[in-house]
């Protein structure tokens, strides 16, 4: 969302670049708001918390896509941010307490270059995602979101009962 806001914004007649920065700190300040919230979170839903952080962003993104004007599109980027320290805090949680101590700083490197890599190469992915328009493919991936929110959870429920 970061990387795509400004176009979204000059789409849909919402601002200019000095909006698009605004967006994009509130997107910030959701991630800090949710970071503040994680231990809570972690406690009350443990590795659910993924899941938490994959809803998040499918409904953010969902807002995002069908903002019409600027207060939609600040509530969804709130939503939306929440999701990345969310899923970044649990899931660096889960890697330490499941791998051996000798390569969890390896395995911590490997997940944490991954979503640098993610971040670099996500702009392409977008680029050839079906729809024109910045709103149609936040509304693609906001579905996919949903759909691994459920799977994640689905997956979850089923590990804990096994």
């Amino acid at each position: 969302m970061p990387t795509n806001i400004s176009i979204f914004v000059s789409e849909n007649s919402l601002g200019g670049s000095t909006f698009s920065s605004i967006v994009t700190a509130v997107f910030l300040c959701g991630g800090a708001s949710a970071g503040m919230l994680f231990n809570k979170l972690n406690g009350k839903f443990g590795e659910r918390v993924i899941a938490i952080a994959f809803l998040n962003l499918g409904l953010g993104l969902l807002i995002c896509s069908q903002a019409t004007i600027a207060p939609i599109l600040l509530v969804g980027g709130f939503i939306g941010g929440c999701s990345i320290s969310l899923f970044m805090s649990r899931l660096t949680l889960s890697i330490s307490a499941k791998t051996n101590p000798v390569i969890t700083p390896m395995a911590l490197s490997l997940v944490l270059s991954s979503n640098n890599l993610g971040n670099f190469i996500s702009p392409t992915v977008i680029g050839l995602l079906p729809g024109t328009l910045v709103s149609e493919r936040f509304l693609i991936v906001g579905i996919l979101a949903l759909i691994g929110a459920v799977i994640v959870g689905l997956t979850m429920k089923q590990n804990k009962t096994a």
